[in-house]
């Protein structure tokens, strides 16, 4: 599905896919070993699965892992490293299906400040909600300017050398802070059971430089 949204994501992700694996570190032992602990036996869903480096490693260690991910060309450095071996869902995060139900759903690296609006943004943790098994967790992930409370996107131009050139393209970002991601959560029927400035359980607080929150989906009242 085509949308204003999944072309903000879309167009960030084909800006810098040949060169992304450069700019990002490999994904950290800790943060492989919490997403697999929290995932179980059951599925793991990634929003905005990107090249796949994440999804790859997870995989490795047992996790079915599938992915959404809007950018075309960020899916085809994907293929080009894992095939077919992780399903991968072309589409935009916020509105279109997650398949599931899934045991976790999980966002890194400030994925969900990539939608330009609130209301996607609250679309989105709905979609997840959704697409959660009963009990299932969602994980976000922030870093940096994830503190930050933005009523509307800033643009930033990110530059590195790669091969000698130098590259520039630019980042539209609509910042969350913890406590706005609870309350649009809280709204979609998920309930914050901790928050750790880390992967390895360091408590938060304020200047942290991550913020990792983690969401259950509220069990379903009858009258």
């Amino acid at each position: 599905m085509t949308s204003q949204t999944a072309t903000s994501a879309a167009q960030y992700g084909d800006a810098c896919a040949d060169f992304y694996d450069r700019i990002y570190p490999l994904p950290a032992a800790a943060m492989l070993h919490y997403l697999k602990v929290l995932a179980a036996d059951g599925s793991a869903c990634e929003l905005g699965i990107g090249t796949g480096r994440t999804a790859a490693a997870l995989a490795r260690l047992g996790v079915r892992i599938c992915g959404i991910e809007s950018s075309p060309a960020m899916r085809a450095v994907m293929r080009a490293r894992l095939g077919e071996q992780v399903p991968v869902i072309a589409g935009d995060f916020s509105v279109d299906p997650l398949g599931g139900p899934h045991r976790l759903i999980f966002s890194l690296v400030d994925t969900l400040s990539l939608l330009p609006t609130r209301d996607a943004q609250q679309r989105c943790l709905h979609q997840v909600a959704a697409h959660l098994e009963p009990g299932g967790q969602f994980v976000h992930h922030g870093c940096g300017n994830a503190f930050q409370d933005h009523d509307t996107p800033h643009s930033t131009r990110h530059r590195i050398v790669v091969d000698g050139e130098l590259r520039d393209y630019p980042v539209m970002l609509l910042d969350l802070s913890p406590s706005r991601l609870d309350t649009m959560a809280a709204a979609a029927g998920l309930v914050r059971t901790h928050r750790c400035g880390d992967w390895v359980g360091t408590p938060w607080r304020p200047g942290s430089s991550d913020t990792v929150s983690v969401y259950r989906k509220m069990a379903a009242t009858t009258d």
